[in-house]
């Protein structure tokens, strides 16, 4: 999977209309050369690895949740204490044995950890357009985070270094204005309008390209013919591949998470990585069939490659 949305990566860069040759050829450099890291690191193939890192984490019957939170939490702070100049220091602080996949900028690699790849993000039983849905959108979205304004002036090999020409960097930067602009702007249901765009744009950068990859990964593949889900028989399978992708975004927050979130998170609202996203793509206005000047179908969309 991690090939195929690297390809289909590579394949929208090469059809920007706007970034420059030179601009292409380091952009696809960096994709190509893009290492991962699926489940956990080689060190902990070896027989006996697991249990020996989690030796000292001692877990009794009789611990309350509290005492369990206690001991975890130490637990974590002595194993970064004792590798804190080594490279397993580097992993456990990109938290291994979480649910997670994120991008590793200093040595360009990718890394799905292990407890992600299960359900209900990725499962071998799913159809391959829920997949693409689900995980795949997710590893699309981390080596789009290779060409946020964070990380988009490093190159192949994680150093810092002008990839850039100029024209194409002013232009970057207007396509990245839009996006900060359209997510101030945005109404969202928990929020209001007080929404940051400055703060969340890495995210906002790395989720329009996870989703355009995502698509055209879905749609390059041809599978309309495949097995639909249960209860979704009669729904056309490109809406239900959009459906797949907002379903991973839902879930409720109480009012103390909103107001946490409002001051220090640095990614969008899932209503925005849901409605705002989808309203920047053609491909969603075509399939649902939304009204030139809707909010899904806005006349001015933002766009990156």
């Amino acid at each position: 999977m991690i090939e195929k949305s690297k390809k289909v990566f590579i394949e929208m860069i090469q059809e920007s209309t706007w970034l420059h040759e030179k601009t292409k050829k380091a952009a696809i450099l960096k994709v190509q050369k893009m290492t991962k890291m699926v489940g956990y690191p080689e060190e902990f193939e070896k027989t006996g690895a697991l249990d020996t890192l989690f030796e000292n984490l001692v877990i009794l019957e009789s611990d309350t949740y509290s005492i369990l939170l206690k001991k975890i939490q130490r637990f974590k702070v002595e194993l970064a204490l004792e590798n804190v100049a080594s490279e397993l220091g580097m992993e456990l602080g990109g938290r291994l044995y979480a649910a997670n996949a994120f991008y590793q900028p200093s040595i360009n690699q990718l890394r799905v950890l292990a407890p992600f790849m299960d359900d209900p993000i990725f499962d071998s039983t799913y159809p391959e357009y829920v997949q693409i849905a689900t995980l795949g959108k997710i590893i699309n979205h981390e080596i789009g985070h290779g060409f946020d304004p964070n990380h988009r002036g490093k190159d192949e090999n994680g150093e810092e270094k002008d990839l850039w020409q100029p024209e194409d960097l002013v232009e970057y930067e207007k396509r990245v204005k839009c996006l900060i602009e359209q997510y101030n702007e945005y109404d969202d249901p928990d929020f209001g309008k007080k929404l940051n765009g400055s703060v969340v744009i890495s995210e906002l950068v790395a989720d329009g390209f996870g989703m355009d990859v995502a698509w055209k990964t879905f749609k390059k593949l041809g599978l309309a013919s495949q097995a639909k889900l249960i209860g979704f028989k009669d729904y056309p399978i490109d809406k239900l591949f959009f459906q797949t992708v907002a379903v991973n975004l839902c879930n409720q927050r109480s009012k103390k998470d909103v107001d946490f979130a409002v001051q220090f998170d640095t990614h969008p609202t899932d209503s925005f990585r849901v409605n705002g996203v989808f309203s920047n793509m053609k491909a969603f206005a075509e399939t649902f069939n939304c009204p030139v000047g809707s909010p899904m179908n806005p006349k001015k969309k933002c766009d990156l490659f």
